[in-house]
């Protein structure tokens, strides 16, 4: 394995060989089997493969990672790197005690040096030249908590976790190691800076800086506090922010540093972790309700260089306008400010924003409306449908009536007296069971006053003989769109054996007329709610009495 380029005695290349080696043992390694994961770990053949080419021997450990943001929010929990048969903090040490070659392999690690040697690793999202021990440690674990795949926030398990599983004991353990590995390689590349051509102490600060302001990481911020070098300002300031203490953390950046913009990137970083414990419904960042620029104001006005303090004031509420609390930051602000001041760069342009919020605002509101609107009145079209046939309604079904004995001719419903204008157009039909009467009421709304209907109920309000037809259930049409007809039902329980005469039913039809959007045409309210409580209108029209004899339950 010392020449790269020679050939194997089977005939193949070596890099052909060295591949499909990797591969083997990286399905052994990812086959959730300990003792294979073991040998893996353990064999010399895993070592060479990351001597000579490490980041084709890296791929073994992290070739099962999710690699991009879809994979992690479709993985599962037990499915967690961290959760592999062997600890990770043992394949960390594996890793450390191997010597990779300090010439880079790859054209990528070759893009990556020159990114570092230009200066621009700021972010921390370049990928490590693996040439160091701690350089291949170091990807592992960013690769296991998914730092540079995307992982999002809103899909961390970490905060899903009942108390005592693994996951929840490994995690924040693996955490403090990666903290520690870039704190590790920050001081030794600055001390052996005069062979740092590639600038990697200034790398591994920035990507100690990403993972300590990184919303899914798990680290324990006092014991990373208690062992940081007094010099690494705006490392305090970040973990002084994970403990709550953000007064002190812009402090040290405004203050100490003497740098706005990097006081207005930790409240950015602040509101943006404000957001996604909103989206996952939880605190996790202190009090939420909190505005996360405003402290940064009172840090910035305790300058004892008023006119400096005033000015540095209004230049944080104006550049964060759209997110800042406006009125408690002005509120802030000292009374000697004049208000042409603050008119230009902050009031007038809040004011127009403002507007153009409540207009986006209201279209949104109207096309929910809307939205709202067709999907209710999909629904009541289907509620309608549901209980127009005799066999469809559950209700009835329900009662275990037997069979149909007969149903009687369509007649028309008609009041007792004067109808009211909004009166809907009512036929009846009754339909014989052996033990029960069921009167399906076809009611249209198509009268000349035309007004949407709710709750609309044909009601036997009486029995001229009780002890022998007794209501059982009824069913009424939540809502009656104009022009629509539907069905209502009323079921009886009758006796007919005990039918000596007729016995007279006393009917009411029930409706309440709701209230119309004059906009729109459609209700302001929906019939049928979780209350059943409507604010139109109720009217009850007693209709004419029906009567019920022993030879209507009979089959001829």
């Amino acid at each position: 394995m010392d020449n790269p380029n020679k050939s194997t005695a089977g005939g193949w290349s070596y890099a052909k060989y060295e591949s499909y080696t990797a591969r083997m043992l990286q399905e052994l390694w990812s086959s959730g089997n300990e003792k294979l994961a073991k040998l893996v770990l353990k064999s010399s053949t895993t070592k060479k493969i990351l001597e000579v080419n490490p980041k084709l021997g890296l791929s073994i450990f992290t070739g099962n990672h999710p690699s991009c943001e879809k994979e992690w929010r479709e993985m599962k929990m037990h499915e967690d790197p961290l959760l592999h048969p062997i600890d990770p903090l043992k394949t960390v040490d594996r890793l450390k005690s191997v010597n990779p070659p300090k010439v880079l392999q790859s054209s990528t690690e070759g893009k990556s040096s020159e990114s570092i040697a230009s200066g621009t690793f700021d972010d921390g999202t370049i990928q490590l030249p693996l040439t160091t021990p701690l350089a291949l440690a170091v990807t592992f674990l960013e690769s296991a908590f998914g730092i540079s795949s995307r992982r999002s926030p809103l899909d961390d398990v970490y905060t899903l976790l009942p108390p005592g599983t693994l996951l929840e004991e490994r995690a924040p353990v693996c955490h403090d190691e990666l903290t520690y590995l870039l704190l590790e390689g920050v001081i030794s590349e600055k001390k052996g800076s005069g062979r740092d051509e590639l600038n990697l102490s200034k790398y591994y600060q920035s990507k100690l800086r990403r993972f300590l302001s990184w919303p899914g990481a798990m680290y324990r911020s006092e014991r990373i506090l208690a062992s940081l070098p007094t010099s690494f300002l705006r490392e305090h300031a970040l973990l002084l922010g994970r403990l709550g203490r953000h007064d002190e953390a812009l402090r040290i950046l405004y203050c100490d540093l003497s740098s706005l913009d990097l006081a207005l990137k930790y409240c950015d970083m602040l509101h943006s972790r404000k957001i996604i414990s909103q989206k996952r419904q939880i605190s996790a960042y202190g009090d939420d309700k909190r505005c996360a620029y405003l402290p940064l104001v009172r840090v910035a006005l305790s300058s004892k260089d008023s006119e400096k303090a005033a000015a540095s004031a209004i230049k944080i509420i104006s550049h964060r306008r759209d997110v800042i609390d406006r009125g408690e930051a002005l509120r802030l602000l000292p009374g000697s400010i004049p208000l042409s001041a603050v008119a230009r760069s902050f009031l007038i342009p809040a004011l127009v924003e403002s507007e153009s919020e409540v207009r986006r605002l209201q279209i949104a509101a109207s096309l929910l409306r809307t939205k709202y609107v067709d999907l209710k009145r999909s629904l009541t079209n289907a509620q309608i449908t549901s209980q127009a046939q005799l066999q469809n309604v559950t209700a009835l079904q329900k009662l275990d009536m037997g069979d149909l004995v007969k149903s009687s001719p369509s007649f028309k419903g008609r009041t007792s007296g004067s109808p009211a204008p909004s009166f809907p157009n009512i036929t009846l039909i009754r339909h014989f069971f052996p033990r029960h009467l069921v009167i399906q009421a076809r009611i249209s709304n198509t009268t000349v006053d035309a007004r949407i209907l709710g709750d609309v109920a044909f009601v036997v309000a009486e029995s001229s003989d009780e002890s022998v037809v007794t209501p059982a259930v009824e069913i009424p049409i939540k809502t009656l769109p104009i022009d629509s007809t539907g069905s209502a039902w009323c079921a009886l329980s009758v006796v007919p054996q005990r039918l000596d005469g007729a016995v007279g039913l006393t009917c009411e039809l029930r409706y309440t007329i709701l209230p119309v959007d004059i906009t729109t045409g459609t209700p302001l309210s929906f019939a049928g709610g979780a209350s059943g409580a409507t604010t139109g209108r109720t009217f009850v029209e007693e209709l004419q009495d029906i009567d019920v004899r022993q030879n209507d339950f009979k089959y001829f």
